[in-house]
């Protein structure tokens, strides 16, 4: 009898090692599949021009910028590297640059399993968290968007790091060689993001999942990776300050407390667990409320009082919750990497954004995992579990393949974000696309909508009467500019909405209102060229060839020709 459970345990191992590559294979094979429509997508108006195509630092290979001047408001200097080394061989050849994205994102998702069936020992557990990882559609921002190279890139040096650590821990003859190249790729994975500042947490909730215990050089070896973070996330905050990227605007222009700060932050986390549930109308770009939202105050009070009442029950359950190891370790995963982008000190102008829920849904993958393992072993319920299972993979891949589409272009981008925020910035980020490519029809459209919204914004009527110069139709544009000078503030904004209200009089024969007009565009930006060029055809057909020509001159001067 000994023998013959010698021989099963054989049978089994043997099994495992069989069907162990054929998974992970059909992991990627099913998450490549999904991305398929990657390779043909275009680069998009969202960063996508500052990050290569208007940088002449990439263009150029400037090494010394790229190790030393941030970019967007982040130091990342592997990746800036990383993506001039990808213009070398490119250039502009989008799909490639896609290609690439793609290609690390297939790595991650084959670490994570490997990383798992270490942690679990169990490959079950670990092909439903790789295969959850590579087809959640709120991990297409961080692949299918080229300004996001540094989402996948950092990963794979962060989860590389992390593959090594658990191979050390858990290994009987402890090379400090593990340790230097944990430290050395977690060091790659800082200089290309600054999220992975996580890492020292993670070692520390490894150590608490595995049970492996701290020894001396474990403990140094932690607090110098804990240095390293704090060194590196200090550098990301200057950087972030010197560019303007800490947006504490949009805290004082909607009159959002401290506390209300809280109440987004609240807002966002349930936000994140919400579309890692349900992941539909997914968007580019999540606007903040306004302050007059009739939901803010009701839904987001809502939220923080439910947080609270959460917290407020894991404290008192605090025993059992320290011994439901896997789900402490998913549900801290989760909040460590997602805490830093929660908004409690907002950066940028969007409350959340997909692409940082990358890494941190690695947690509640882990959770999802260790559920369907745990009610797997129930007979009454196996085969529910297996159709729903089936039923959730099915739906996140075609939702998947739908958010690739999403991609496609910058006007399928923002208009998957109009369907989802209606709101007027994105109606004139979208105005933009079609006056880039000349099709003014849509771009008067997209305006109007704009101002319909918000009817006190000036720079979308002067933006409409620029759309409206192209559609000879000077009587609206004398109108919009008489709204944008209403409205504008800034002196280099009135002086167009004067310089187009000027041409506009003087081709409907308001001649002296047009030269009023086109002289005062000058006191406010005297670098209009266009105002003297105007200028000088109107003293022209008046005959003033003097004055004609003065004006001419002065606009050669700065550039214009006649």
């Amino acid at each position: 009898m000994h023998l013959k459970n010698k021989k099963i345990q054989k049978e089994k191992k043997s099994s495992f090692k069989s069907i162990y590559p054929w998974n992970i294979l059909a992991c990627l094979a099913i998450t490549l599949i999904a991305y398929r429509q990657t390779f043909f997508n275009a680069f998009v108006n969202q960063d996508d021009y500052a990050y290569l195509i208007n940088n002449t630092t990439v263009k150029s290979f400037d090494i010394y910028r790229i190790l030393t001047e941030p970019m967007a408001g982040n130091y990342h200097p592997l990746t800036m590297f990383f993506l001039a080394i990808e213009y070398q061989i490119f250039g502009h050849a989008e799909g490639w640059y896609h290609a690439v994205d793609l290609a690390l994102h297939l790595i991650n998702t084959f670490l994570v399993f490997v990383i798992f069936s270490r942690l679990t020992k169990n490959e079950g557990t670990a092909l439903i968290i790789s295969l959850l990882f590579g087809i959640h559609p709120m991990h297409v921002e961080s692949v299918a968007w080229m300004s996001e190279t540094k989402d996948v890139l950092y990963s794979v040096f962060y989860l590389s790091a992390w593959l090594v650590y658990v191979t050390y821990i858990q290994g009987t003859d402890r090379k400090t060689e593990h340790l230097w190249l944990t430290g050395s790729l977690f060091l790659l994975s800082l200089l290309s993001k600054g999220m992975a500042v996580t890492f020292p947490v993670v070692l520390l909730l490894t150590h608490y999942l595995t049970g492996v215990e701290k020894e001396k050089k474990i403990k140094t070896f932690i607090a110098l990776i804990f240095i390293m973070a704090v060194a590196f996330g200090i550098i990301t905050v200057i950087a972030q300050q010197n560019k303007g990227a800490i947006n504490t605007a949009i805290i004082s222009e909607n009159g959002f407390l401290s506390f209300q700060q809280y109440k987004f932050a609240c807002y966002a986390l349930i936000s994140y667990v919400l579309k890692f549930l349900w992941p539909v109308n997914l968007s580019s770009f999540y606007f903040y409320p306004a302050k007059d939202s009739g939901w803010l105050l009701a839904d987001t009070a809502i939220v923080t009082l439910v947080l609270t009442i959460v917290v407020g029950l894991l404290i008192s359950r605090y025993k059992y919750v320290i011994a439901q190891k896997h789900i402490l370790f998913g549900t801290g995963f989760f909040i460590i990497n997602i805490a830093l982008v929660l908004q409690l000190v907002p950066v940028g102008s969007a409350i959340m954004a997909d692409r940082y829920s990358y890494l941190s849904y690695i947690g509640l993958f882990y959770l999802v995992a260790y559920a369907v393992n745990y009610f797997i072993t129930k007979d009454f319920i196996k085969t529910g579990i297996k159709i729903a299972g089936t039923i959730c993979l099915l739906l996140l891949f075609y939702l998947t393949s739908a958010q690739v589409n999403t991609w496609k272009d910058s006007e399928h981008l923002w208009t998957k974000v109009i369907d989802v925020f209606p709101r007027p910035n994105a109606y004139g980020f979208r105005a933009n696309i079609y006056i880039d490519k000349k099709e003014w029809t849509k771009a008067e459209r997209d305006l109007t909508a704009a101002i319909k919204l918000d009817p006190t914004n000036g720079e979308y009527y002067l933006g409409r009467s620029n759309v409206r110069a192209n559609l000879d139709n000077p009587a609206d544009i004398i109108s919009d500019c008489d709204s944008a000078i209403k409205y504008l503030a800034k002196p280099e904004y009135l002086a167009n909405a004067y310089q187009n209200r000027g041409m506009a009089n003087s081709l409907t024969g308001k001649t002296e209102a047009g030269i009023r007009d086109l002289k005062y565009s000058l006191n406010l930006n005297p670098a209009l060229a266009m105002s003297c060029l105007f200028l000088g055809d109107i003293y022209d057909q008046m005959g003033n060839l003097d004055s004609a020509k003065t004006w001419y001159d002065k606009a050669k001067q700065l550039g214009a020709s006649q």
